[in-house]
């Protein structure tokens, strides 16, 4: 039989054979795996993780598209790190508060 592995998986998946009918296959075409559904049955779920169940992460605030060079009368005279989609920019503010220069660090 010249079956390809993609053939000989959709045939054990389907049921049309075995387990070892197709590792025998995919040894005579050197597949270079095999199958063993007794191994894992449970896809590496304890059932303490399977009654837990997906626990998502905590969400994280979205970052802006562009640096924000607003007017800001806190931050005079200091110099800012802001996270921007496009990359993290060092934001220079003078001592009236106004945004001077922003430069990708």
């Amino acid at each position: 039989m010249n079956k390809t592995i993609n053939n000989i998986i959709d045939d054990f998946k389907s049921g049309k054979i075995t387990a070892e009918e197709a590792n025998k296959l995919l040894d005579e075409v050197n597949a270079g795996f095999s199958l063993n559904p007794e191994k894992n049955p449970s896809g590496g779920w304890t059932e303490a993780e399977m009654a837990e169940g997906f626990r998502p992460g905590e969400a994280k605030d979205p970052l802006p598209d562009k640096v924000d060079m607003s007017r800001n009368h806190a931050l005079a005279g200091q110099v800012v790190r802001q996270n921007t989609k496009r990359g993290k920019f060092d934001v220079t503010y003078d001592a009236d508060g106004y945004a001077v220069k922003a430069i990708r660090v």
